[in-house]
Formats: C-alpha cells, sequence, structure tokens
C-alpha cells in the first residue's frame, strides 16, 4: 500500500481537451487518502502561456544565431561594410574585430596611422552597437586648445571664466547613453586624462565652475596614430 505523499512522479507534455485539440500542460501524482482510502492525486495545469513563450524565446534565440553566420558570411562576400570598402583578407580581419567590438560595451582603442579610417571604424562599431540609436560624439583632441579642454569635455558653468556668459554641456555629456570618439587621444594632457579616468570608470565629473558631480552613461571609443 503507498502512504500518503510517499511518491511524487511528474510529467510534462501534450494532453487533448474534450474537443481534441492539443493544449501544453504538466501534472504530477501524488498518493494521497480520499475518504479513508488510498487514492492518487493527480492535477493538471495549463502552461499553454509560458510554454509558448519558451518556444518564442527559443526561436529568437535560433534566429540570433542565424543571422549572426548569415552576416559573418555575407561580410566575406561584398567590399561594403558600413562607410568602410575593401575585401583584401586584410579588411575582413577588420571586419571580424568591428563585430566582437559590437558585442561588447567595453571601451576600445584603434591604432592606425593617419587616414587610414580610424573613425569610420569607430563609426561602424557604433552603428552595429546597442547604442546606435543615441548619440555618436567625435573630437579631435589635438585640435582643441590646452586652456579650453576641460571645458570642452566636462562642460561649464555660466560666469566661470571670461566669456562664459551661458551654461554649456560638455561633449561627455552630449555623448550620454552613445560614445565618445576620442581621435588622438595621445594629444591629452596627463591631467586631463586623469580626471577623464575617473568620469569612465563611474566617479563622474564637475563642469567648470559646477559644485555638482554629473554622471554620464558613455561609451569610449579612442584612435591614436602613436605607440
Amino acid at each position: 500500500m503507498l502512504e500518503q505523499g510517499s511518491l511524487v512522479e511528474y510529467w510534462q507534455g501534450v494532453y487533448l481537451d474534450r474537443q481534441g485539440r492539443q493544449l501544453p500542460a504538466e501534472t504530477y501524482q501524488s498518493p494521497t487518502a480520499w475518504n479513508g482510502k488510498p487514492a492518487i492525486l493527480c492535477p493538471i495545469r495549463d502552461i499553454n502561456e509560458s510554454y509558448s513563450q519558451e518556444i518564442i524565446t527559443k526561436e529568437e534565440v535560433e534566429h540570433l544565431r542565424k543571422e549572426n553566420i548569415q552576416l559573418r558570411s555575407s561580410i566575406k562576400e561584398r567590399y561594403k561594410f558600413g562607410d568602410i570598402i575593401g575585401k583584401s583578407p586584410a579588411m575582413q580581419e577588420v571586419y571580424e574585430l568591428i563585430l566582437k567590438a559590437t558585442a561588447t560595451n567595453a571601451a576600445v582603442a584603434i591604432y592606425g596611422e593617419s587616414g587610414t579610417g580610424k573613425e569610420l571604424v569607430a563609426k561602424a562599431i557604433h552603428d552595429m552597437s546597442n547604442r546606435h540609436d543615441r548619440a555618436f560624439v567625435p573630437v579631435n583632441c589635438g585640435a582643441i586648445p590646452e586652456n579650453l579642454l576641460e571645458s570642452e569635455f566636462f562642460g561649464h558653468r555660466r560666469g566661470a571664466f571670461t566669456g562664459a556668459q551661458i551654461d554649456k554641456n560638455g561633449l561627455l555629456g552630449l555623448a550620454g547613453g552613445g560614445t565618445l570618439l576620442l581621435d588622438e587621444v595621445g594629444e591629452l594632457s596627463l591631467s586631463l586624462q586623469v580626471k577623464l579616468l575617473r568620469a569612465i570608470e563611474g566617479g563622474g565629473y564637475i563642469p567648470v565652475g559646477g559644485t555638482k558631480t554629473r554622471k554620464a552613461d558613455f561609451r569610449i571609443i579612442s584612435a591614436t596614430n602613436k605607440n
């Protein structure tokens, strides 16, 4: 004789309702007692909603996998990737690296001589990332005067210095949620690099003449022709 609660068996499968329709459901059988006699408790629960969601999730994962394979294979068959043109083996390697960079929010460093298209690569990474619908803010670090670097990056408050007649949002604020390209990053002064590093690591920044710390969610892509 089975003792009450001594054994539980669980199944999940497709069941037929009275109209003959197939429905996903789950059930378990557990020994119990009914009017003092041994009995089997067998409740059935409809799991159509969760089962359907599970199927949708699996289909989405499979679709993304196939889409990724198709994208990778199509790259090898064309001359263009975003605004970049080239089909040589070396360019195919560049395309592969771009794809890897788009799958993460990590900071990226792009090395290459002047004129090799570093900004095009940075824009391709941004356009294919999950930040593609937000701002892409390129800045030529070597073209900003030394005395204006901090104001350009962090912004300033009205009256912070001569000529600061209105509040100004800095490059970090403009790139919020998007991507900030630091072109010729090697031209930045060491003092600004320290403040910029603090902002990148989540410590925030303070506009020139301000008192409150601001934080912005942005991705850094840097480019340089230096070692």
